[in-house]
């Protein structure tokens, strides 16, 4: 498959190579615009990972260091846990009813992606969202511990991460509804 998408972008030398690399990025938006239409969410994902942790969870263990006399001068990692960007929005998508993301990008796609919208952002003078930064970020698999935090409080557990998203998906609709905040 690598030869043949080779062969396909770089096989044509001048005007026709650029014709085909034009196809080629326009067939990827053009799926990308059918597929956002069609799921009524985004369909992709990557391979990266991150820790997440919820701001409720965060409150919680800033008062008990705070109050704790034990506890001076250190520093903690909090991590409700370690989850894929496909785990992440399958979560996302699943609380808001709309079909889990489907398609994985791969490190080449998110690279030409970033590319593509730098090239729009110019001729359109608007600062795309994904930048190089976010596509080599959404590749990257970091992980974070939470030993050292349970070690220091054994009885507490972080909220669940579809409980922390059906809670943020529950104060959206909270704000959007208030009217202060429109």
């Amino acid at each position: 498959m690598k030869s043949a998408l080779s062969d396909f972008v770089f096989g044509k030398k001048g005007i026709y190579g650029i014709l085909h690399l034009i196809i080629l990025v326009m067939s990827l938006f053009l799926v990308i615009s059918i597929s956002v239409d069609t799921f009524k969410g985004i369909p992709f994902y990557t391979r990266g990972m991150t820790g997440y942790v919820d701001v409720r969870d965060v409150c919680e263990l800033m008062i008990r260091l705070c109050e704790d006399p034990l506890v001076s001068g250190e520093r903690f990692v909090l991590n409700g846990g370690n989850y894929t960007y496909q785990e992440l929005f399958t979560a996302i998508a699943r609380v808001n009813g709309v079909q889990p993301p489907w398609w994985n990008l791969a490190p080449w796609m998110t690279e030409l992606v970033w590319r593509m919208l730098a090239c729009w952002g110019y001729l359109s003078g608007s600062k795309p969202a994904f930048t190089r930064e976010t596509a080599r970020s959404s590749q990257h698999c970091s992980r974070y511990s939470n030993a050292r935090i349970l070690s220091l409080y054994p009885d507490f557990h972080f909220y669940p991460l579809v409980e922390t998203v059906d809670h943020m998906r529950l104060m959206w609709i909270s704000a959007s509804a208030d009217p202060k905040h429109k």
